[in-house]
């Protein structure tokens, strides 16, 4: 089983492994915030009853007339979640966030790293959509992004 200090020695090695993160901090007991940029932190809870790192990520609220669209669209995301890796979508209170569970068992900092890169990429990704910056037929969404 992980132990929760092994994710913290991960955590504290992470950002000078990683050219593109600012900034981490811890913000709760099993809770960190890992910051790319101003608008792109993702959060990662550590779950010790089920050895994994929830990590997730704020996507933005569509604006009305777009709703019918991004929703549809994250209900065919999580449809991909084999071509995704397992990353899927939600919406509490009108926000839509993106969430994966890690397994932290075995976990090394280069597959932490990994993950959490290509978890930023789909979120932005997915931001520009929501936005509006792209359609859910656009030619420039990365294999297992697209919409």
């Amino acid at each position: 089983m992980v132990r929760l200090e092994q994710i913290q020695e991960f955590l504290e090695q992470l950002g000078p492994a990683c050219d593109d993160v600012a900034s981490i901090a811890q913000v709760g007991d099993r809770t960190w915030a890992v910051a790319y940029d101003e608008s792109t932190i993702v959060v990662l809870e550590f779950i010790p009853d089920r050895s994994v790192l929830v990590l997730t990520i704020e996507l933005g609220k569509p604006a009305d007339e777009r709703c019918i669209d991004v929703y549809g669209a994250m209900l065919n995301f999580n449809a991909l979640w084999r071509e995704t890796g397992g990353v899927t979508t939600a919406m509490i209170d009108g926000e839509l966030f993106q969430h994966y569970d890690l397994a932290a068992t075995d976990l090394t900092l280069g597959d932490l790293r990994n993950v959490l890169g290509n978890f930023v990429e789909k979120a932005r990704v997915f931001r520009r959509f929501v936005a509006g910056e792209i359609t859910k037929t656009g030619g420039d969404m990365p294999p297992g992004a697209r919409v």
